[in-house]
């Protein structure tokens, strides 16, 4: 995967556009029809082979309103999984924001996260947007909603009973950071992501039981609970 363009360079990682001619693209295909790494990111409906996911690639290289690049450890070149921003919008200068990312590297801890961070930086700092959000499934993919935390992304409300998951319907917690909050957080620095040091340190203080997600749940089921409809 050496031949891999870097857009957007990190600290154990680089963000890069997708290679269609790379041997990622075969893992990336085998992601995408994985069930277990599906059940959470609302794919793997149908199945898809290599020639389907080339000439998605080329789709949304063509896209404005789309940037998807692949997560290579910069140590050992290895293919970890995609980040995107979709449905940006230049008016409501807003975009979704999406990771895949289960293939690990020791030399690239919080791959996942960092790539968040980097392509958040590109979001605020390159396409001028004000807000940047992502749809986690609650409770299931709660953890990773409070990992986010760590680089700013906070709990902004749900949408109740609209994914499924087996066969269940679930929640889907909205995470977002604005552009206020990201200029603040960067305190002078000219990136979100503070450092691999810094994260763990972090985490280390992030504890399940205080998680922002469920207070806010808590919070808005009583509110739906009580409500009384106007006659």
């Amino acid at each position: 995967m050496s031949d891999d363009i870097i857009f957007i360079r990190g600290e154990t990682i680089n963000l890069c556009i997708p290679n269609v001619d790379s041997d990622s693209v075969q893992l990336w295909t085998e992601i995408i029809n994985d069930q277990k790494v599906n059940t959470l990111i609302g794919q793997g409906y149908f199945p898809i082979d290599k020639h389907n996911q080339v000439d998605y690639i080329k789709e949304i290289l063509k896209s404005k309103s789309r940037i998807l690049l692949q997560i290579i450890a910069k140590k050992t070149n290895k293919f970890l999984g995609v980040v995107s921003l979709s449905e940006i919008d230049f008016i409501n200068r807003r975009a979704q924001l999406s990771t895949v990312c289960p293939l690990k590297c020791e030399s690239a801890k919080y791959a996942a996260l960092q790539a968040r961070a980097l392509i958040s930086d590109h979001a605020f700092q390159k396409l001028g947007l004000s807000s940047v959000y992502s749809y986690q499934a609650y409770p299931e993919n709660k953890r990773w909603a409070q990992l986010s935390e760590v680089i700013g992304f906070l709990p902004s409300g749900f949408s109740m009973s609209s994914y499924q998951i087996n066969g269940e319907l679930t929640h889907r917690l909205i995470i977002s950071l604005t552009s206020d909050s990201y200029w603040r957080l960067l305190n002078n620095e000219n990136s979100l992501w503070p450092g691999t040091d810094h994260i763990k340190i972090r985490v280390a203080k992030l504890t399940a039981d205080k998680s922002l997600a469920d207070s806010l749940f808590t919070f808005v089921s009583a509110m739906r609970d009580q409500y009384v409809y106007p006659d």
